[in-house]
C-alpha cells in the first residue's frame, strides 16, 4: 500500500521487460494508445483510480492523485533505484502537446544519450527559468489555467529549495535551463551520481507530507528543476556568460538566456499606405558586433525583436523593443538596457521638433507617416544627376554636399546601418567643422513612386 506521509512504502511496480530501456509514463486520465507498441517497454504509474485506468489497457501501478508528475518519477527513482533500465526515458500521458516525433524516434535519441547528459523533447533549445521569489502566473496567460487551480502553497520560495535541496549551493544562479513538459530520457548512471537517499529527501520535501496535494506549486518547480538535477554544470547559469548564445552542450541544446542579436534586429523600410503605412522591406543586419559586442547577443530576453523603421522618403526612424520575458536583475545581473544601448546610434529629438524621437511609441510613429502630407513631394537634399530604369523600377541619383544640413539630417538617421553592413565601419561625426564636412559628398539613390497609385493598391 502507498501512503502519503513521509515514508515511503515500496510497491511491486509492473516494470519494463527491456533491462537497456523503459519508458515511465505518469498517467491521470490520458488515452495511451501511443504507446501500444512498446507496451512491453512501459512502466506505467495511474493517478487517475479505477474509472480512469488506462486505455487501452495496459499494466500499470498506481499511486495517489498527488504530486504532478514531479512526484511519480521521483518515486519511480527512489522505489526502483538499484533496478532502474540502462536508459529511463520519463514522459507524460499525453506528450503531443509537446512532442512531435513517434515513439521510435524518441527511443532512437534517447538510447543515445551519453552519461551525464539529458536528452530533452522536442529536440530544441530550452527554456529558462528564473522566478527566484516564486512564479508570478498572472503575468504570463499561457499558465493562467495553472494559477486558477487550488494549488498548495509550499511556503518556500524557488531559491530556497533549489539551494537546499539540489544544488547544496548557497550562490544564486542567474537561471536554470528546463525543458516545458518534464520530458526528457537519461542513462542509469546519470541518475546513479546522486544516491537514492537525495532522491528520497527530494521526494518527501517536494511532495509528501503537506506537500501530499493534486497541485502543489512544487510540482511545477521541480518540472523546471530536473536538468539541474542531473548535470548542474551544463544546466545552471551562475554569470550571464554561461548563457552566452556560443556556449551549447554536447547535443547542441543551448540553455536560452541570451539572443542572437543579428536575428532579434529586424529593419524596415515604410510608407504611407491606404489607412496605415506599408512595410516596403524586411530584413536582419549583417554585423551587430560593434553595438552589442564581439558575440553578438543581447542578454535578458526571450522572444526578443528590436523592430528598426525608417522612413522610406526622409529616413525617419523608430526603434521598438519587444519581449515574452525580461529576467529579473540578480545582484548586480540584470537584462541589457536595449534602449540605453542604441540611443549612442540613434538621432535624438530636436528641441523645435521633439516627436521625431527615435524611440517614440510606434502608433505615434505611423500616424506621423501616414500623415505625412510632404511625402508625396519630397525630394532629396542636392541635385539630381542621373535617372535610370532597372527591372522594371525607376531610380534616381541625387548629389549634394555633407554640408547640406539637410543631407546631414539624413545621414544622422541612417548611418546606424554603417555599422549594420560595413566591416570595420563607422559612423561620419557631423558634428564636425563645414571644412572638414566639405570633404565628404553625399550620393543618394531613391526608387521613385507615385503614392498616389501606391494608396490605391
Amino acid at each position: 500500500m502507498y501512503s502519503t506521509d513521509r515514508q515511503l512504502n515500496v510497491v511491486n511496480s509492473i516494470r519494463s521487460t527491456n533491462p537497456d530501456f523503459e519508458i515511465v509514463v505518469s498517467h491521470y486520465n490520458e488515452d495511451l494508445s501511443w504507446l501500444k507498441s512498446h507496451s512491453s517497454e512501459c512502466c506505467v504509474y495511474s493517478k487517475g483510480g479505477p474509472k480512469n485506468a488506462p486505455n487501452p489497457p495496459l499494466a500499470f501501478t498506481p499511486l495517489p492523485n498527488i504530486g504532478r508528475e514531479g512526484h511519480t518519477f521521483l518515486y519511480h527513482i527512489a522505489n526502483q533505484y538499484d533496478k532502474l533500465a540502462g536508459v529511463t526515458l520519463f514522459v507524460q500521458g499525453r506528450i503531443d502537446d509537446h512532442v512531435d516525433l513517434t515513439l521510435d524516434e524518441m527511443k532512437k535519441q534517447a538510447m543515445g544519450v551519453p552519461v551525464g547528459q539529458v536528452r530533452t523533447y522536442p529536440f530544441r533549445e530550452l527554456e529558462v527559468f528564473d522566478h527566484w521569489d516564486g512564479i508570478p502566473w498572472e503575468q504570463y496567460p499561457c499558465w493562467k489555467r495553472w494559477s486558477s487551480m487550488d494549488t498548495q502553497s509550499m511556503g518556500a520560495t524557488p531559491l530556497q529549495l533549489f539551494q537546499q535541496y539540489i544544488t547544496e549551493d548557497n550562490r544564486i544562479p542567474v537561471a536554470v535551463g528546463f525543458a516545458p513538459g518534464a520530458i526528457f530520457a537519461v542513462k542509469k548512471e546519470t541518475i546513479h551520481q546522486h544516491s537514492r537517499a537525495y532522491y528520497q529527501r527530494l521526494l518527501e520535501r517536494m511532495f509528501l507530507g503537506n506537500m501530499a496535494h493534486v497541485n502543489p506549486e512544487t510540482g511545477h518547480y521541480m518540472e523546471r528543476f530536473w536538468l539541474a538535477v542531473f548535470n548542474p554544470e551544463e544546466y545552471v547559469q551562475w554569470t550571464p556568460a554561461d548563457l552566452s548564445e556560443k556556449e551549447r552542450n554536447k547535443d547542441g541544446q543551448l540553455a536560452k538566456g541570451s539572443t542572437n542579436a543579428n536575428e532579434a534586429v529586424n529593419i524596415s523600410f515604410v510608407q504611407p499606405g491606404q489607412s496605415s503605412p506599408t512595410t516596403l522591406s524586411t530584413f536582419h543586419p549583417k554585423f551587430t558586433y560593434p553595438i552589442f559586442g564581439e558575440e553578438e547577443c543581447i542578454f535578458g530576453y526571450q522572444g526578443l525583436e528590436i523592430n528598426l523603421r525608417f522612413a522610406a522618403h526622409d529616413l525617419r526612424p523608430n526603434v521598438s523593443v519587444k519581449y515574452d520575458k525580461k529576467f529579473k536583475t540578480v545582484n548586480d545581473t540584470e537584462a541589457l538596457d536595449i534602449e540605453e544601448t542604441l540611443k549612442e546610434w540613434m538621432p535624438e529629438a530636436s528641441k523645435t521638433d521633439p516627436a521625431k524621437a527615435s524611440f517614440q511609441d510606434p502608433a505615434t510613429y505611423d500616424a506621423q507617416i501616414q500623415g505625412d502630407a510632404a511625402a508625396k513631394d519630397w525630394k532629396p537634399p542636392g541635385e539630381l544627376i542621373n535617372s535610370y530604369t532597372s527591372r522594371g523600377r525607376n531610380f534616381q541619383i541625387w548629389s549634394c554636399e555633407l554640408t547640406n544640413p539637410a543631407a546631414q539630417q539624413l545621414i544622422d538617421r541612417i548611418q546606424i546601418l554603417v555599422s549594420f553592413f560595413i566591416e570595420g565601419g563607422t559612423p561620419i561625426p557631423l558634428d564636425d567643422q563645414d571644412w572638414s564636412l566639405a570633404r565628404w559628398k553625399v550620393f543618394l539613390v531613391y526608387a521613385t513612386l507615385d503614392l498616389r497609385i501606391a494608396k490605391q493598391c
